[in-house]
């Protein structure tokens, strides 16, 4: 039996999120598109306006050895709003270290979110998943997850910083004006 913690992640945490956050990435085949860095997760998510909140699963170690408790897990969420349901959470990463998968780590980062979520009046929660990935998508469906992508008759459509100022050019009156806080390129 493996003895692990979930709790809410802290700025302390940002380095090791940031290694599972390649780790996650590398697996969806899209290590290319990695612009993120630890700084980044620590301006976003811990500093004066916090876009995201973060789960980690730490193993419980008795100190005897003097190494901090490593982390295995993390579930990168927020609360969003619906127009036709009210509150909902969002997963936007979950990740579980390949060498603990498969022992309730990634289950009870997923329930802790949803107790999160209904303590916070969410109706719903919702995530995105890779369609390849037949694992995941076969775990979700066991535990009672629609595909909301065919059901709803929905498309889920990104648009990214360029076209984001393409769009205020071609549309606000005088081209807009873009205060890019990004930090990036």
């Amino acid at each position: 039996m493996v003895n692990y913690n979930i709790r809410e992640a802290t700025e302390d945490d940002c380095e090791e999120i940031m290694q599972m956050l390649k780790e996650l990435i590398t697996f969806g085949k899209m290590a290319d598109q990695l612009t993120v860095t630890a700084d980044d997760l620590k301006r976003l998510g811990f500093g004066e306006k916090q876009y995201f909140q973060a789960l980690v699963a730490e193993l419980i170690t008795d100190g005897s050895d003097g190494k901090q408790r490593p982390l295995v897990g993390m579930l990168v969420y927020d609360y969003t709003f619906d127009g036709f349901r009210g509150a909902t959470a969002r997963m936007i990463n979950f990740y579980v270290d390949e060498e603990w998968r498969g022992k309730g780590i990634g289950s009870a980062l997923w329930a802790t979110l949803a107790q999160n979520a209904l303590s916070m009046g969410c109706v719903s929660m919702f995530w995105e998943v890779w369609s390849w990935n037949t694992h995941a998508n076969s775990y979700y469906k066991r535990r009672g997850s629609i595909d909301i992508s065919g059901d709803e008759h929905r498309i889920l459509f990104g648009l990214e910083k360029n076209n984001m100022k393409k769009l205020i050019a071609d549309v606000l009156p005088n081209g807009g004006h873009i205060e890019d806080k990004s930090g990036s390129a």
